[in-house]
């Protein structure tokens, strides 16, 4: 690498992470954000484990947070994790993908690397720095088995809905290693391991899920299992309205929709020429976005953080495409198109749009972040620190909601109104948000002698609503506590969140 190309990478690597970590510095972490903190911090590690089938999540994220939450670190350094994660991605990106300057420049300053998955802290990191580790690796896995083994074992265990691309990366691993076994005439054993690697993760990914999509509860109440049995042509109908979505979440537009079938024409044309000059990374890279449209579009909803997941597949192709020796092909039309790297430049030109289509809502989610407060968690949990008797019951009238707070006390348990148990983080496994009346708190404290509040949570439930209401009126509550404002949720901007803070009387 050219003296000037190293200054102008070290350059653009130090704008973004002073930028990002500008951002990171207003952000207070959120309901998913706490929600995996929560669970590294109280259960042990075979307790993650087994809670991961409530979650639909594998747990390596939650082990990663495991030993700051431990020591008893702050919630907020959840944040500075996957900013660190996020940035040693891009700094690869930046020093090691076979692009442009202009591609890689836009690449790193797309809303996954400003914003979702840097500011935001969730799992979500752990996919583009395991697929950016796969990129530089997968030339030479043959030279390295047992760590692209160990990369895919860790694929497997980001997010379910990269199973996909991680069985049919296994699957031509194990392949290409059975073929040359053959020719060989011999059993190369790191290669065997490898492979058995990459294989425990798959299995390792099964116990924590199998049967986790029917008992979660979430699951089941928005999900497309909610919708019943449907035919045929409704689940394509289905399919096609939440594709169409997917270009809402990255854009942010409202109209995106209008050009959903230019986009998607052009890539199956590439795709489809692809094929014929690159037969196995196209279907590397059909089979993963396919796998992830059905779990995100089909068995759940899709959120911008994962539909912008198609940036990192998309370099993912465009990066092995480009490193890739191809055979000379017969036909002039596919010689020229392999002589010229038509295809290639294709790959990265669609690559850099959607970089670009990203950056301007990733732009508007940080500037609410930077503007708006995102929860009121961390005041009210001081306001519950400084005023709230240590034994007190605080009774939430939504679990779902009020989990948020805990991550930012200490020893501290609520007690759920809904379901008649205590807890710090919420377990998906039965029905929240559901309609509170004044019989379920006098069962909530019927056992204590302890005072008791009321966390209550506006305009989830109206059957809660009318019984606070009530409540209110006959002189049972006493308000101590109440959001200043309204708070934004970080990704549609749309969903407002509000506490108030009760003490009930006896």
């Amino acid at each position: 690498m050219k003296r000037l190309d190293k200054i102008y990478n070290w350059t653009i690597f130090i704008i973004l992470c002073l930028i990002t970590g500008f951002i990171l510095m207003y952000h207070e972490p959120f309901r998913d954000e706490v929600q995996a903190w929560d669970i590294a911090r109280d259960l042990s590690a075979f307790d993650i484990f087994k809670q991961m089938h409530f979650e639909g999540h594998p747990c390596l994220w939650h082990f990663i947070l495991f030993p700051f939450a431990k020591l008893g670190c702050p919630i907020y350094v959840v944040s500075w994790i996957s900013y660190f994660i996020m940035m040693v991605t891009a700094f690869l990106i930046l020093f090691k993908a076979p692009f442009s300057k202009l591609v890689r420049t836009v690449l790193v300053f797309s809303s996954p690397f400003i914003y979702y998955y840097s500011v935001i802290s969730r799992n979500y990191c752990l996919i583009a720095f395991c697929i950016t580790c796969i990129c530089l690796l997968y030339q030479k896995r043959s030279e390295r088995p047992l760590l692209y083994g160990v990369l895919l074992f860790l694929l497997f265990n980001t997010h379910v809905m990269m199973a996909g691309m991680a069985s049919i990366l296994l699957f031509f691993f194990i392949l290409e290693t059975f073929i040359n076994c053959i020719k060989n005439r011999r059993i190369s054993w790191k290669h065997g391991i490898g492979c058995l690697i990459g294989f425990l993760g798959g299995i390792v990914l099964c116990l924590q899920l199998v049967g986790s999509y029917s008992d979660n509860s979430l699951v089941q109440s928005i999900g497309t299992s909610n919708y019943g049995p449907f035919t045929f042509l409704e689940f394509c109908n289905l399919f096609m309205s939440g594709y169409n979505m997917e270009f809402y979440y990255i854009t942010g537009y409202n109209f995106a929709w209008e050009y959903f079938y230019i986009i998607v024409g052009f890539l199956l044309l590439i795709l489809c020429v692809n094929m014929f000059i690159h037969p196995k990374d196209t279907i590397l890279f059909v089979i993963s976005y396919a796998f992830y449209l059905f779990v995100s579009v089909v068995l759940f909803y899709s959120i911008t953080p994962r539909a912008i997941i198609i940036i990192f597949l998309l370099m993912f192709v465009a990066w092995i495409c480009k490193e890739e020796e191809i055979t000379p092909s017969k036909g002039r039309i596919f010689s020229i198109i392999k002589k010229y790297s038509i295809c290639e430049y294709a790959l990265q030109g669609l690559l850099l749009l959607f970089c670009m289509l990203s950056i301007p809502y990733g732009i508007k989610a940080a500037y609410n972040d930077i503007q708006h407060t995102m929860t009121d968690a961390p005041f009210i949990a001081a306001f519950i620190e400084e005023h709230i008797e240590s034994d007190a019951i605080i009774l939430s009238t939504n679990e779902n909601m009020t989990g948020v707070i805990q991550g930012y006390l200490k020893n501290r348990k609520f007690y759920s109104v809904e379901n008649q148990r205590y807890f710090s983080f919420v377990t998906w496994d039965k029905s929240l948000n559901t309609d509170l009346f004044s019989s379920d708190f006098d069962v909530a404290v019927a056992n204590t002698s302890s005072s008791a509040y009321v966390l209550y949570v506006p305009n989830i439930s109206g059957g809660t609503d009318d019984t606070i209401q009530n409540l209110e009126e006959s002189g049972r509550l006493e308000l101590v506590y109440e959001s200043a404002s309204e708070f934004f949720y970080w990704n549609s901007n749309q969903e407002f969140v509000k506490f108030k803070l009760y003490k009930l009387l006896w």
